[in-house]
């Protein structure tokens, strides 16, 4: 079975969709959305066991981004059961290519953008015909303040995301005459296991050019959990009250370090790059001791 039995009969609040809620922000956004009642949850993941936890009041339904017929069937069986959606938030995402990026596998990459980015289009694209037919929605893609400031080590992640900023700019224009929203929310340093799974990947080689700052890519797998760092259920309550405004922003920075991220934006190449060599010690790359 793809789904649990919905908790919603004869309910007419609207419909939230949030993907990716095994754990971290997903799983804290939907305790956020379903604790506040103001709409119906429904909670998606690839492992249907792993959405247990969830409250009571959420349905929980199987979805895989990264396969086109586990999207259609999730998408088909809530609007099936429910007869609409009226918010999407596109959260399911990956960072396990963290490496020099002349060294991380192009599979790796294809791995990363099928999660982070081929993945969201696929449920953007299963949901919008409904939004247009209804002329309202909101759609809400959870991109970064990686995408904004890419760091050493992480292109992988950061390219993938900066692609999800693009393509949300394109679909604002392409919706707004139906009435639907697009926002995307660019996390700071959240409180989450994003870290673990990045550090879980790395394996750089005895004969690698990068052998000698391999702390260095174990120290930007784990950047955003190392020091000050937003815990997730902050992260989610802040971002509720900004996507359920009448009339939102655009862009949604919440988090710790995004005004450093912002600022890194607003820098001149030369001065950012002279930053970066410090804090993630590329000065040392090339040196033989």
């Amino acid at each position: 079975m793809s789904f649990a039995p919905s908790p919603f009969q004869e309910d007419e609040r609207p419909v939230i969709v949030i993907t990716g809620c095994s754990s971290g922000i997903g799983a804290a956004l939907v305790k956020e959305f379903s604790s506040a009642e103001t709409h119906r949850v429904v909670a998606t993941a690839r492992n249907l066991e792993s959405l247990r936890f969830l409250p009571s009041n959420v349905w929980r339904v199987q979805l895989d981004v990264t396969s086109q017929s586990s999207v259609e069937r999730a998408i088909h069986d809530i609007i099936k059961e429910l007869g609409r959606i009226d918010m999407l938030i596109n959260n399911a995402g990956t960072n396990t290519a963290v490496g020099a990026s002349v060294e991380v596998s192009l599979e790796r990459y294809r791995q990363t953008f099928d999660a982070n980015y081929f993945g969201l289009i696929r449920v953007t694209q299963a949901v919008t015909p409904h939004m247009i037919k209804a002329r309202s929605g909101t759609v809400v893609n959870v991109g970064s303040v990686a995408g904004l400031s890419p760091l050493p080590f992480g292109a992988a992640y950061a390219s993938s995301k900066a692609a999800v900023h693009a393509l949300s700019d394109c679909l604002r224009s392409e919706l707004a005459g139906f009435g639907i929203k697009v926002i995307v929310v660019a996390p700071g340093a959240i409180q989450s296991s994003i870290g673990d799974a990045g550090a879980k990947g790395i394996s750089v080689a005895d004969s690698s050019p990068y052998k000698n700052v391999e702390d260095m890519i174990q120290y930007r797998a784990m950047y955003s959990q190392i020091g000050r760092n937003t815990p997730a259920h902050v992260f989610a309550k802040n971002i509720r009250r900004a996507v359920t405004k009448k009339n939102p922003r655009a862009y949604v920075l919440s988090g710790a370090r995004t005004t450093v991220a912002f600022l890194l934006w607003l820098m001149p190449a030369r001065w950012r790059d002279f930053l970066l060599s410090f804090v993630f010690q590329t000065y040392r790359i090339g040196r033989t001791a």
